[in-house]
């Protein structure tokens, strides 16, 4: 079975600072949290250049913008970021957390 990680990277986070603290292995999965969304609003642009950085140093991984201090999209979608919600509505009628850190993890452990 292949290394599962979660990584929690804030939007101030530098990527190389990251490729020299993490060793993952290629065919590792991954959760990666951008987390402190709320410190920028929940700027879409923010998250989808965080993701880009980190895409070159973690190659299959689950993306997901939330907020530790309020909880956002660790088990319910939040509010606070409907440009990430819509990726997950079809889905939502079947699974209601699904987009979420809770479904993220019940994903990689049903995994082979």
């Amino acid at each position: 079975m292949p290394d599962m990680w979660l990584v929690v990277v804030s939007p101030s986070d530098d990527p190389i600072r990251l490729a020299e603290t993490l060793d993952i292995p290629p065919d590792a999965k991954a959760i990666v949290l951008i987390t402190k969304m709320d410190t920028i609003e929940w700027s879409e642009a923010v998250f989808e250049k965080k993701v880009l950085e980190v895409s070159k140093l973690v190659h299959n991984a689950t993306y997901i913008p939330c907020s530790g201090f309020s909880g956002d999209n660790f088990v319910d979608l939040s509010q606070q970021s409907p440009w990430y919600a819509r990726k997950f509505e079809s889905a939502r009628d079947r699974v209601p957390e699904y987009g979420t850190l809770l479904a993220a993890i019940d994903q990689l452990s049903e995994s082979p």
